[in-house]
């Protein structure tokens, strides 16, 4: 094989791969958007869940929980409505959304 013909090959493999990440990304979002509208049109969704989807382009549980400190199952009990959260924990949202809007 010629060093033409490799290199052509490695530039479509990675063509390729930034293809699909794109695929992906665009299936994410497409997901991602349609969450949003269920929550926003959900009169009885948690404070907590409504924010979320709004800051910038969303949050999702695993990022607020990584800029929060607040485990993610935390998270997702306080949305569902089977757990309070402490006065510190949402503190800690609270900068977590500061933060992720700004």
């Amino acid at each position: 094989m010629t060093i033409v013909t490799e290199l052509d090959r490695l530039l479509d493999e990675a063509d390729a791969r930034q293809r699909e990440q794109e695929r992906r990304k665009a299936i994410a979002n497409g997901v991602f958007q349609a969450h949003r509208r269920r929550i926003e049109a959900n009169p009885n969704a948690h404070p907590l869940a409504r924010a979320r989807v709004r800051f910038r382009d969303g949050l999702t549980v695993t990022e607020l929980s990584e800029r929060s400190t607040v485990a993610p199952r935390v998270i997702a009990a306080i949305e569902a409505g089977d757990q309070s959260a402490s006065d510190r924990t949402w503190q800690r949202l609270s900068r977590a959304g500061r933060r992720a809007s700004g």
